[in-house]
């Protein structure tokens, strides 16, 4: 199976959704389109509450390397050691990994633990398929956690399958997100090379979810403030802004991530987008942010919007 060229899955990544103001300022996820609007893959269903449900997985699985990923940020976020990672892909070098590059992760799990425990239950909105112009598809699928506490290492399994139930497509994809705050909702995005074709369905199941112990310190209470969405014509892209900040009291934030998911008027995800901040925030002040995202289909109808903080 081949794989998007780096500068395709660089542009792919570097632009996109939002949520309206919510109590929940939270959320993921945005895929850039081109000037040419993609067409939605035919037969490709809008995936409703149809997720297989949450699955055990101590067996290793694939990971396709985005913009700004390091060999030690994908082990951590997957739970395993920076040597076991590094041996499962003796031929890739940390500090040489281009975007695309496929890694095989291995089980976090030694040959005498326990099995992996089951991830805490989440829900899969939608989903929605759209073709690229090289014969392949990007796929999106909301993520909602309707639990009463964040989790973190989110991690599905998206695959494609035709119309007599064959898996024609698997990828393993991760949230643009370390963490999933309650009532968030965001996207997961994986591209699948040839496969614009009918009759193939999406099939999602979690594979992981964390769920956080209370007073976790490894993230910050950060708040989204006034976030504004504005659909700017032909309604393809959306500029959002806003501002985030921390109370006082807290430690500075090194890393502030946000994640937007945008949504068409029927609900499908056509966009996602993670931006990252060039700049520290202190304790009690405020950071403002303004980015743009774009559809892979139809015309914005409204953004979810997801932050984080890190020390």
């Amino acid at each position: 199976m081949r794989f998007p060229s780096a500068a395709l899955l660089l542009l792919l990544l570097s632009s996109c959704g939002v949520k309206d103001p919510s109590p929940t300022p939270e959320s993921k996820l945005v895929v850039y389109a081109t000037a040419t609007r993609a067409a939605a893959v035919p037969g490709v269903a809008t995936m409703g509450p149809s997720n297989d449900g949450p699955i055990a997985s101590p067996t290793p699985f694939s990971y396709t390397v985005l913009a700004g990923d390091t060999m030690s940020g994908i082990a951590e976020r997957f739970n395993v050691s920076l040597n076991d990672l590094q041996a499962a892909n003796p031929t890739v070098s940390a500090t040489g990994m281009s975007i695309g590059t496929r890694l095989l992760i291995p089980s976090s799990q030694g040959s005498g633990a326990e099995s992996t425990p089951t991830p805490e239950p989440l829900g899969v909105d939608s989903g929605a398929c759209f073709a690229y112009g090289d014969g392949g598809s990007w796929c999106l699928v909301v993520v909602r956690n309707d639990g009463t506490g964040p989790v973190e290492n989110v991690i599905a399994q998206i695959q494609i399958v035709d119309a007599t139930g064959v898996v024609v497509a698997d990828q393993t994809a991760a949230l643009l997100l370390d963490i999933l705050r309650p009532g968030a909702e965001l996207a997961l995005a994986a591209y699948f090379p040839d496969t614009a074709t009918a009759d193939l369905t999406l099939r999602v199941r979690i594979l992981s979810a964390t769920r956080l112990s209370p007073g976790e310190a490894r993230y910050l209470p950060i708040t989204i403030r006034g976030p504004l969405v504005e659909v700017l014509r032909p309604g393809y892209t959306a500029r959002v802004s806003g501002q985030v900040s921390l109370p006082a009291g807290e430690q500075p934030a090194g890393t502030i991530w946000l994640a937007a998911t945008a949504f068409d008027r029927v609900g499908r995800p056509v966009g996602v987008r993670r931006w990252e901040s060039k700049e520290s925030l202190p304790p009690g002040a405020s950071l403002p942010f303004s980015f743009n995202i774009s559809s892979l289909g139809a015309e914005i109808e409204r953004v979810a919007l997801a932050a984080e903080a890190r020390p």
